[in-house]
């Protein structure tokens, strides 16, 4: 709690950007004051970052520095099959399959939403494959099969779209707020924001095979 009142640990010094000045027995390195009692006033504090400090971080419930919690994440997957056969002859086999699937996760990061970098991915998948078998004498035949897959992902900030960071006067992060999530930010302590954490892709394949033993 005291970091978010700028106050550090004397193991831990502070010093003030605004007295940065050349060293004059080494004019290729500069010298900084520390902030008196290693405390940082909240004049010198920016104010978006003040608000970043005493919302997205929650409040210590181990010890007085420490904050711990169970985040659930569920996963859930669907899959389904359907073969079939035709046998046109004693010599023709159409063989047909679909397989279709998808999962979804459901996770959190500990993080209040609008700075959450927690995403709920959906993955959704489909495979079909028809082959026909031509038995031209015992000792001749001729396999054809044609693939198709399809690997759709969909993978969202759930603060996404609502312009978390411009909400708070962090602007500029996001080309759109139609595509807005909040940035990833890294501290000595944790992680926390979307970052790349956005993934929309389709992928489409085909296949082609003609087989003659």
């Amino acid at each position: 709690e005291e970091f978010r009142q700028g106050i550090f640990p004397a193991s831990r010094m502070v010093f003030d950007p605004a007295t940065t000045r050349p060293d004059s027995a080494s004019p290729s390195r500069y010298l900084r004051d520390p902030f008196a009692g290693n405390r940082i006033p909240r004049s010198a504090m920016d104010p978006v970052g003040q608000r970043i400090a005493a919302e997205a971080w929650p409040a210590a419930n181990v010890g007085t520095t420490s904050h711990r919690v169970q985040v659930p994440r569920n996963f859930d997957e669907t899959q389904w099959n359907v073969r079939g056969e035709v046998s046109l002859s004693s010599r023709q086999l159409v063989s047909l399959r679909y397989t279709t699937y998808d999962t979804f996760l459901a996770a959190n990061d500990g993080f209040p939403s609008a700075y959450s970098g927690a995403a709920n991915p959906i993955n959704v998948g489909h495979n079909a494959l028809a082959s026909h078998t031509f038995t031209v004498n015992p000792n001749l035949m001729n396999d054809v099969r044609i693939g198709f897959n399809r690997f759709v992902v969909d993978q969202k900030p759930q603060n996404f779209g609502t312009d978390p960071a411009g909400a708070i006067g962090l602007n500029g992060t996001n080309p759109s707020s139609a595509v807005s999530s909040f940035p990833s930010i890294q501290t000595g302590y944790s992680e926390f924001g979307s970052g790349s954490n956005f993934v929309v892709s389709a992928e489409t394949t085909y296949q082609l095979a003609d087989t003659v033993t």
